[in-house]
C-alpha cells in the first residue's frame, strides 16, 4: 500500500485512538489478527477496520502478511515502540490516581541487579520511606537484559545498579553513584579460607558459582581468568539467587563471586568468608539508569534524590 494507494484522509480521523494502538500491540505480539482480536475482545471486522483506519491515517502500511504470520513493517516497528511507552505511561497514571484516592502519593517501579539490591537499595527505600510514608516501591529484581526492555517499555521508573554499557539507545541515561568491585567469597571452613593470599590459579579447580553468562560481572570473571592464560572453572553453577548460592557456599563447598555491597548484607554477616584477592577487572560503577525523555514522576524524582544521598555515605573499601 503506498501513499497514492490509499483513499483521502478524513480530517475528523487524524487522531490515533488507545484502542488502535491496544490492536496494533496485540497484533504485533501474537502476529495473527484472530487472536490480536479475541484478546482485546474486537470481532474480526472490528480488528479489519480498525487497522486499516489505523494505516489510512499514518498513510503507511503497518503489518506484512508472511509464512510466520503478520510482522511489523519499518513503520508499524516504530509505532509499536511507541505505543507500548504511551500505554505503559496511561497505565501509570491510573496507578497513582487509585494511590491518591486511597491515600498513597506515588509509586516507585525499581529494577535492580544483585550488586544494589543487598545494601545501597534497601537503605534507600527506607530513608525514602521514614520521610515519606505514602510513597509505595515496587522492586523487580533480574538481569539487566531482562529489565532494561522494561524500562525502555516505560514499565519501570529505574534501574539501580552495576552500570553496563549500552548500545542503540540514545534515550538513555546512567549516573554513576558509587565504585564497585566484586569479591570471591567462601565458607569459613573452606580450606581456601585459611590462606594468607590466593590466586586464580589457587581457587581454578573448585567448585564455582558464577553469574549468568550474559551479565557484565560474569565477562568481567572469564576476562580476569583469561588475563591469567587460565581456563574458567568447568566445575560450576550458573545462578543469580542469593538463597541458593548461599546455601551452596555454606554446605557444598562452592565459592562464589559477588559485588562488594553484597557481602555487606546483613544475611552474610559473620557467615562467609572473603578471600584475599583483588579482582581489578570488576572494578565498575553502581548507578542509576532511566529514560532520558520520560521526566521522573515526583514519586521516582525522590527516590533518586535519597538514593544520591544514600551512595554518599556508601564509600567502597573492599580488600584494603
Amino acid at each position: 500500500m503506498t501513499k497514492k494507494d490509499l483513499p483521502p484522509i478524513d480530517p475528523m480521523s487524524r487522531r490515533l485512538s488507545l484502542r488502535h494502538l491496544r490492536l496494533i500491540i496485540a497484533i504485533a505480539e501474537e502476529g495473527n489478527s484472530v487472536r490480536a482480536g479475541n484478546r482485546i475482545n474486537l470481532s474480526q471486522p472490528a480488528v479489519t477496520k480498525s487497522l486499516q483506519e489505523a494505516e489510512k491515517l499514518l498513510e503507511a502500511r503497518l503489518f506484512e502478511r508472511t509464512t510466520r504470520g503478520m510482522m511489523p513493517t519499518e513503520y508499524g516497528a516504530i509505532l509499536i515502540a511507541h505505543a507500548r511507552i504511551i500505554l505503559s505511561q496511561i497505565d501509570r497514571a491510573f496507578i497513582e490516581l487509585n494511590n491518591l484516592k486511597e491515600g498513597w502519593v506515588g509509586q516507585v517501579n525499581v529494577g535492580t541487579l544483585i550488586a544494589a539490591s543487598a545494601n545501597l537499595l534497601p537503605h534507600a527505600i527506607s530513608k525514602l520511606q521514614d520521610s515519606h510514608p505514602k510513597i509505595r516501591v515496587k522492586v523487580y529484581a533480574n538481569a539487566h537484559d531482562i529489565l532494561l526492555p522494561l524500562l525502555i517499555n516505560g514499565e519501570l521508573d529505574i534501574i539501580v545498579g552495576r552500570l553496563t554499557q549500552i548500545r542503540h539507545h540514545e534515550n538513555i541515561i546512567q549516573e554513576p553513584l558509587m565504585e564497585e568491585i566484586a569479591c570471591v567469597i567462601c565458607a569459613p571452613d573452606h580450606p581456601l579460607a585459611k590462606l594468607e593470599s590466593v590466586t586464580l590459579k589457587d581457587m581454578a579447580r573448585n567448585k564455582w558459582i558464577f553469574p549468568d553468562k550474559d551479565t557484565t560481572l560474569r565477562r568481567q570473571l572469564d576476562s580476569a581468568f583469561r588475563n591469567e592464560g587460565l581456563d574458567s572453572p568447568e566445575y560450576s553453577v550458573e545462578s543469580l539467587s542469593m538463597l541458593n548460592n548461599l546455601e551452596l557456599i555454606l554446605s557444598a563447598g562452592y565459592i562464589g563471586i559477588v559485588p562488594w555491597q553484597t557481602t555487606r548484607a546483613k544475611i552474610l554477616h559473620n557467615r562467609i568468608k572473603i578471600l584475599p584477592i583483588q579482582l581489578k577487572s570488576t572494578y565498575t560503577p553502581i548507578g542509576i539508569t532511566r529514560r532520558a525523555d520520560i521526566e521522573p514522576s515526583p514519586a521516582a524524582a525522590k527516590f533518586i534524590a535519597v538514593l544520591r544521598a544514600a551512595a554518599e555515605v556508601e564509600p567502597i573499601q573492599p580488600l584494603e
